[in-house]
């Protein structure tokens, strides 16, 4: 996840201001792009051998199916994000500066007490 909140305010523009008239010949460096977040969407822990598993087949799949590729995100206004991954499925996710007591979905499983089984 990236902010790009002010990115307006830190492009560095060739004469020091900025020229509609010229277009993006007027910018000397583009702003940095901010990550303050990401999420790798790697399947259930507990399978030995996801490849087989989850029948990938390198021959077939678009974008190889051994990368993760996410497509589709949305944000929810109660601070939740879908993530539609082409193989795994979809999941949901939520920064800890988004958590909203008012919505407050506890997991219905967590890896690490399917491991403990």
């Amino acid at each position: 996840m990236t902010d790009h909140g002010k990115i307006w305010d830190e492009i560095e523009w060739e004469n020091g201001y900025p020229e509609p008239d010229r277009g993006f010949q007027a910018i000397e460096s583009l702003a940095e792009t901010h990550t303050i977040g990401y999420y790798l969407p790697a399947g259930p822990t507990w399978i030995e051998d996801p490849a087989v598993t989850l029948q990938y087949d390198l021959a077939d799949c678009w974008a190889s199916c051994m990368i993760p590729f996410d497509w589709g995100l949305q944000y929810d206004p109660r601070g939740f994000i879908y993530i539609s991954e082409m193989v795994s499925g979809v999941y949901v996710v939520q920064f800890d500066e988004d958590y909203d007591s008012r919505f407050d979905y506890p997991a219905l499983w967590s890896a690490e007490a399917i491991e403990n089984e």
